[in-house]
């Protein structure tokens, strides 16, 4: 019985295409061009204080990384980031984390400039477990301070809770997590001074 013969092995270049591996100088220079335009877009096009360009790795959507996109224009890169975010989560579980954690930061952004307009809307920039908020809750009674005193606003709650968090976490002294809470309180203080003028005027 005779042994059928094997075919003559291919290069890759014949597998994957005419230009794979290719020496041309032409082809060379191409590539070349491209991979650089592909990491300029990558790289954050603003310029830093010293008068260098910025290095950071800039946004989806966007030529300038998260250090130089505010205020609306950050609104609306988050707003195209969002729906891929979304579709990420989707179509990829390995990134669903990634994904939702990036979700999760968007959303409290914009709750923290609704804020600066109104720090009266209901919302929390941490989400904590039970036994976590029972912990927060039970240092700031002890602390002198009432995190469900009705009379607040869920800005200076939410500073509360978070001089309280970072206390227990170990990243802030007492006079620091001190301050933190002083500083809440006089902001909420005065934001209701504020209203009352505006309803006295």
């Amino acid at each position: 019985m005779t042994t059928p013969l094997r075919p003559p092995a291919r290069s890759r270049a014949e597998y994957l295409g005419e230009h794979f591996a290719s020496r041309d100088p032409l082809h060379l220079a191409r590539w070349s061009a491209a991979l650089a335009e592909g990491r300029a877009r990558k790289q954050c096009s603003a310029t830093t204080k010293t008068g260098v360009q910025c290095r950071q790795i800039a946004l989806r959507f966007a030529t300038t990384c998260r250090h130089h996109t505010r205020g609306q224009a950050r609104d609306a890169i988050d707003a195209l980031r969002l729906g891929w975010l979304r579709k990420q989560a989707l179509r990829y579980p390995a990134l669903r984390a990634y994904a939702e954690r990036s979700i999760e930061r968007i959303f409290t952004r914009r709750l923290l400039r609704a804020w600066r307009l109104n720090p009266e809307l209901p919302g929390a920039t941490m989400s904590l477990g039970p036994v976590d908020e029972a912990r927060v809750e039970r240092w700031l009674i002890e602390h002198g301070v009432n995190p469900k005193d009705q009379q607040r606003t869920a800005q200076c709650v939410d500073k509360l809770r978070w001089a309280a968090f970072l206390w227990l976490g170990g990243k802030l002294d007492d006079h620091a997590a001190q301050t933190r809470i002083r500083v809440a309180l006089r902001g909420d203080e005065r934001w209701r001074e504020r209203q009352a003028a505006a309803k006295a005027a």
